[in-house]
């Protein structure tokens, strides 16, 4: 949150020129595809083969139970388990780099990403990069909690929700409500 309230205390020195997408990915940690991750560590040699072996076992015998049946799964990074997060960074990571090429200051918490937009072309390339990403990754936005918040820029006149992100006044996140004037408001639930 510290780099968000930076460029959010960056963006009020500069007039407030822009705007702020913050995006909302459903069941993330449910729907990563392992063997995705897999080759990614593989391809990336982020451990040896002594340790991935140790990696895979753990994630191929992790159980489900439903309705008082277990089943193994092939997806997924259960919450609890330590080494989701990594595992879930990893799997982000790809999309976070195609964005930081294109010259995106993006933010990324767990499965809720803010992307800072300097113009209107840039809102649609964010939109849609995110968007093909998770198609291609098994992933959904939820876009009943995602939102773009225009901070007071008149370059963005006469904007309505875009693929279905609304367009909003103001947005929580990670403790903070943040609005249009780039003022920050910790509200408790």
């Amino acid at each position: 949150m510290d780099n968000v309230i930076r460029l959010i205390n960056d963006k009020k020195q500069m007039s407030n020129k822009g705007a702020l997408l913050f995006l909302d990915m459903s069941s993330a940690y449910d729907n990563v595809i392992r063997e995705k991750v897999y080759k990614i560590i593989e391809n990336k040699k982020m451990l040896n083969e002594n340790e991935m072996k140790l990696f895979k076992f753990i994630h191929s015998n992790i159980e489900i139970k439903v309705g008082g049946k277990s089943c193994k799964t092939s997806r997924g990074a259960p919450q609890g388990l330590g080494t989701s997060p990594l595992f879930w960074n990893i799997y982000l990571n790809s999309l976070l780099e195609e964005l930081g090429i294109k010259n995106f200051k993006v933010f990324a918490y767990a499965d809720d990403l803010v992307i800072f937009i300097q113009n209107t072309c840039e809102i649609d390339e964010a939109i849609r990069t995110c968007f093909t990403w998770a198609e291609n990754h098994n992933m959904k936005f939820n876009e009943k909690k995602s939102g773009l918040i225009i901070l007071n820029n008149k370059k963005f006149k006469n904007l309505s929700n875009i693929k279905n992100i609304p367009l909003v006044n103001d947005y929580r996140y990670l403790g903070y409500e943040i609005n249009r004037k780039c003022n920050l408001v910790t509200f408790m639930k």
